[in-house]
């Protein structure tokens, strides 16, 4: 049976099309792109792993059509600047973004990748909101903060600190903050809300229409509408179009601790998963990765269950019933967030994950 897998395998490898030399010393990278649909046909996405000089290998994407055929990448309308690509759709031009789209050499000395071509806008000077823009900024990638209050952005600006949240780390040069949220939604690749669950729609509701249509929106806020019971992306969708391609960042992350450096762990729920890898490298570092997650509503139940199961493990510990108590409410706790999480219409396992249990034992028995 192996010796026949291989041969079906070989058989099928024959029928790709042949992936042209390359006899150029400059080419087009693109990590990241989605597949999409134009009016006279279905255009799909290939990764092939290309070798390199060095025992190296460089990842390059072409296109084929409905036939089958191979074609070049489209460059009409690329810059590295903007990243994105121009395609005509329905008579409109839609633009794609790529979280990398960069001219780089083929030989080994230019092997890096331009990290500083990515902007990102946080909508939120918050404690998570800052502690993100610390990951972000100290790779390089130029974040702009959305901010309340003029004094705050100053201080971001000039002293690389947000005296409201985290006062005591020094954030990356990377990093700035305004108060115009239309300068930082302009050229913006990715936005990050951090605004907190119940002034989300207000917020959302008046920078709406300064949101360009196809910029991602990543949600860091946990929890539940009270006036609707609404989960975050539901707010979201409602609040700027339901078109809006919407992640949710979850799990166990204490501001305080992202900032300080200290190794994070998270999970990252979207519907495209293209974007999840997109979102996945752009946090990558020594100290903070993140996950995936198709279920986007058992990541968000269960960081907003987890806040109430947290409330009775304090007052379990207040009234100094004992390590047994705390141990059969929390988990009993996730008992019932499970069930929740099902009722609502998410996985059962997404409970197990960092979203559920994992960000509920931070919260439970953490510091907080």
């Amino acid at each position: 049976p192996a010796l026949a897998s291989v041969v079906a395998m070989a058989a099928m490898a024959a029928t790709i099309p042949t992936i042209p030399k390359l006899h150029i010393t400059q080419c087009q990278i693109y990590i990241g792109c989605r597949t999409f649909r134009t009016a006279q046909h279905h255009v799909t996405t290939r990764r092939d792993i290309l070798p390199r000089a060095g025992g190296e290998t460089v990842r390059a994407v072409h296109q084929t059509n409905a036939q089958g055929r191979l074609q070049e990448p489209a460059q009409s309308g690329c810059t590295c600047g903007r990243r994105m690509l121009h395609l005509a759709r329905d008579g409109r031009t839609t633009r794609r973004r790529c979280m990398r789209m960069l001219q780089t050499s083929i030989t080994p000395s230019r092997k890096e990748l331009d990290i500083s071509c990515v902007n990102v806008a946080i909508f939120g000077g918050g404690s998570f909101g800052t502690a993100m823009a610390f990951v972000l900024g100290r790779k390089g990638v130029n974040v702009t903060m959305v901010v309340r209050k003029q004094a705050v952005a100053d201080a971001i600006n000039n002293d690389h600190i947000n005296p409201a949240h985290q006062s005591g780390i020094e954030l990356p040069i990377a990093v700035r903050a305004t108060t115009e949220p239309a300068a930082a939604f302009a050229n913006a690749d990715f936005i990050f809300h951090a605004v907190p669950v119940q002034f989300s729609r207000e917020a959302l509701g008046k920078v709406a229409h300064l949101m360009p249509a196809d910029v991602p929106i990543i949600s860091l806020s946990k929890g539940i509408e009270t006036s609707t019971l609404s989960l975050m992306c539901d707010v979201i969708s409602e609040s700027v179009g339901e078109d809006r391609p919407i992640a949710v960042l979850s799990g166990p992350a204490f501001a305080g601790e992202i900032a300080a450096g200290l190794a994070t762990a998270v999970t990252v729920a979207c519907a495209d998963r293209d974007l999840a890898n997109d979102l996945i490298e752009l946090l990558a570092s020594t100290n903070f990765r993140a996950l995936y997650s198709p279920d986007v509503i058992g990541v968000e139940v269960g960081g907003a269950v987890k806040n109430v199961i947290a409330i009775a493990a304090g007052m379990c510990e207040g009234l100094g019933l004992g390590t047994n108590a705390m141990a059969a409410l929390v988990t009993r706790g996730c008992t019932e967030m499970r069930r929740l999480v099902v009722v609502c219409g998410g996985e059962p396992s997404t409970v197990f994950g960092l979203s559920g249990v994992g960000d509920t034992f931070g919260t439970c028995f953490g510091p907080l």
